[in-house]
């Protein structure tokens, strides 16, 4: 099963753990952040201002066309994915999602991986501040997905940076709950640290390092992690939400293909991407 937006990030999920039934639930009394925590690995992400995407040219398309990245739920990774949810309380895992670049440009190991073995494209970002600043487009709002693929609505999203003081917003912030998104490196390590923290015998989510921790295993990926987090002021009980499609302007977006791709194919979407933009740029 494909779902438009980039995958999640630099490894595909198709595994859907979550049941039908399941709820979402989330209490802002259980959600808390460590100030300074992991702020040199944001820092380290926020500096650079070049990213990149490997993945097929079907997935291509549905990025183009869709405008969006997918955002996947950490509870839907199963099975050797299963380390991405492995530090996380199962009551908090529908509350985290996550997209993953890389800023290794060069790499026959993800082209073979993630690029198609060579019949894929490379996305490139290149952009002149910050990636989670600069690619969203903060006109739109994020479309939450639910397990059997419906809609729920919209949720705005805000932008936290350690760069800029305070934060970026969405005009329409004042939704419920709303996605905090965060840019950060990740740590490559085979001892993960707890995202649970306790505070007057209650467990409670630590917002500052969910989803930061990867296997040693994965060290040559140079993985960058774009996370959004559900937050809210008041308690939220819903139905849970598969993943999170978050709005995209094109103005950075650049296409490197695979070795193997056809010329036709390149000129199809080199044109395609274009167009998109010039419709992007009459609209602004």
């Amino acid at each position: 099963m494909k779902f438009p937006g980039i995958s999640n990030g630099i490894r595909w999920c198709e595994v859907i753990a979550l049941s039908d039934d399941k709820m979402l639930f989330i209490d802002p009394q259980k959600q808390v952040i460590e100030l300074n925590s992991n702020k040199n690995f944001r820092l380290n992400a926020e500096s650079r201002t070049e990213y990149h995407h490997f993945c097929s040219l079907d997935s291509l398309e549905n990025i183009l066309y869709s405008k969006t990245i997918k955002f996947n739920n950490i509870g839907n990774f199963d099975g050797p994915s299963e380390y991405e949810r492995k530090n996380v309380a199962p009551e908090f895992w529908g509350q985290v999602f996550v997209a993953c670049l890389t800023n290794k440009a060069n790499s026959e190991e993800l082209w073979e991986d993630f690029g198609d073995n060579g019949h894929g494209v490379r996305i490139d970002f290149t952009f002149p501040s910050i990636f989670h600043i600069d690619i969203f487009d903060k006109k739109r709002l994020v479309q939450p997905i639910g397990l059997n693929r419906e809609h729920y609505g919209e949720f705005g999203f805000s932008i936290s940076s350690v760069k800029y003081k305070g934060i970026t917003c969405n005009p329409n912030l004042l939704t419920q709950p709303i996605v905090d998104i965060i840019l950060t490196d990740i740590d490559y390590t085979d001892c993960p640290k707890s995202s649970s923290v306790r505070i007057e015998d209650k467990r409670v989510l630590n917002l500052s390092n969910v989803s930061t921790e990867v296997p040693m295993r994965f060290w040559d990926e140079y993985e960058t992690r774009v996370i959004g987090i559900l937050r809210s002021t008041t308690a939220v009980n819903m139905k849970a939400i598969s993943y999170l499609l978050v709005p995209i302007k094109l103005k950075y977006v650049k296409l490197t293909f695979g070795k193997r791709v056809c010329k036709g194919d390149r000129e199809r979407y080199l044109s395609l991407l274009t167009r998109l933009k010039n419709e992007e740029n009459k609209n602004e």
